[in-house]
């Protein structure tokens, strides 16, 4: 638990006060879902539930990235404060 706990300090410290870079905050929230899913796999919870999470996670990943394309060729720049 103590590693989950440092992981999500980590997230939140380098999200709130680094730069915006689009590739960045993708990175971060992938952090964010990997300490989601550890923190379910080490808990009591079923692996039905589990795969299931993992799987909504795979699907969003898969679409920030789509979006992040989406917007790269459409804007030209993948800073979030230029937008």
């Amino acid at each position: 638990m103590l590693v989950l706990s440092v992981l999500f300090s980590l997230f939140f410290y380098l999200f709130f006060f680094t730069f915006f870079h689009s590739l960045m905050v993708l990175l971060f929230v992938e952090v964010f879902v990997l300490c989601g899913f550890l923190f379910l796999l080490f808990s009591s919870y079923s692996w039905f539930f589990v795969l299931v999470f993992l799987l909504v996670c795979v699907c969003v990943g898969a679409y920030g990235v789509s979006l992040f394309v989406s917007t790269s060729r459409s804007k030209g720049v993948d800073y979030f404060l230029s937008f």
